[in-house]
């Protein structure tokens, strides 16, 4: 498939943006795929073609800049001719040429997919307000004009203004990240030369009872439940912090979980993930109170999605004990 990509700043520019924007097309050359990357020439120096890690980089003239933003006067005319020799058109927002490409994908009969980084709020001024308000037309034109549109979370589609105006249209997907195998013991020596934490507190406290809080984390992160494919692992609580446990839970951070959606099982004992939040008001957490006599030095943990649900992504999963 002949894939083309449209933003503003490619390589060697870094920002988050542009490291996902790569990072994306080289997953995509990895597979196969004929890709093409259409940004500016944001720096003269720069040449107006090249090949990256497989990628073909086209680079439009640039001859003004508007605060982040460019002028390239040619961006329509390469775009027209790139977007015909495509087959899918992939575009990265907050972009101010973005609708304009977007609609020579209508108009070829080409899918367009648009991918949403970030809201833009300039500091205040008359002129940056202008300039808010040309981006944000710019950006719901695009939406209006896209197949698809892609964001990082299911937090962020529901709570971004411009996203929650395209519900219909919207998939959350984590953004490409690429972590560096960790060299034999790195792991084990790290936590050896920090244990333990020791934080100092200046000032004075009421007499009052100590409560000691322990966090053990499930060795398992960002992984997809669905129905029929149960998420299990076990979690080690030293049998000391079991002696003198005066309250537990087990905490959550998930994403993607209505109400009655996921089941919890902790030692074979199940319970329904609540829908309320976490005493520290994040969305995504959900806190679980549990019998702290039912913990042992070695936990199962089990995660199971409803049957005829679409599953949901555990982020991670922790038991909390508090002892005194």
């Amino acid at each position: 498939m002949k894939i083309l990509t449209v933003l503003t700043y490619y390589r060697p520019h870094t920002s988050g943006l542009t490291i996902y924007a790569e990072r994306l097309a080289r997953a995509f050359v990895k597979r196969g795929h004929q890709v093409t990357v259409m940004t500016t020439q944001y720096d003269p120096s720069l040449p107006s073609k090249e090949t990256m890690d497989g990628a073909r980089v086209v680079r439009v003239p640039v001859i003004a800049r508007v605060s982040k933003g460019v002028l390239a006067p040619t961006f329509g005319l390469v775009a027209t001719k790139l977007v015909w020799e495509h087959d899918v058109v992939q575009l990265h927002l907050p972009q101010f040429d973005a609708p304009g490409v977007a609609f020579r994908a209508r108009l070829f009969g080409k899918p367009a997919v648009l991918t949403y980084h970030c809201d833009v709020q300039l500091p205040m001024g008359v002129f940056n307000r202008f300039v808010n308000f040309v981006v944000d037309f710019q950006n719901d034109m695009a939406g209006r004009l896209a197949n698809h549109i892609v964001t990082y979370t299911q937090d962020y589609a529901d709570n971004s203004p411009y996203l929650s105006r395209y519900k219909s249209k919207l998939t959350p997907i984590l953004p490409p990240v690429e972590l560096p195998a960790p060299m034999p013991g790195a792991v084990a020596a790290f936590a050896e030369a920090h244990r333990p934490v020791v934080i100092d507190l200046a000032g004075t406290m009421e007499h009052v009872e100590p409560v000691r809080r322990r966090q053990f984390f499930l060795d398992v992160i960002l992984r997809e439940v669905r129905p029929g494919e149960p998420l299990a692992g076990e979690l080690r609580v030293p049998a000391e912090v079991l002696a003198s446990a005066s309250s537990a839970w087990v905490r959550l951070a998930v994403e993607r979980v209505a109400e009655g959606t996921a089941t919890l099982v902790v030692n074979g004992k199940a319970v329904v993930v609540p829908r309320a939040i976490s005493p520290e008001n994040a969305p995504l957490l959900r806190d679980i109170p549990i019998d702290p006599r039912t913990l042992l030095p070695n936990n199962r943990i089990e995660l199971h999605a409803r049957d005829g649900s679409a599953g949901f992504l555990l982020c991670s999963a922790s038991v909390i004990v508090d002892s005194q």
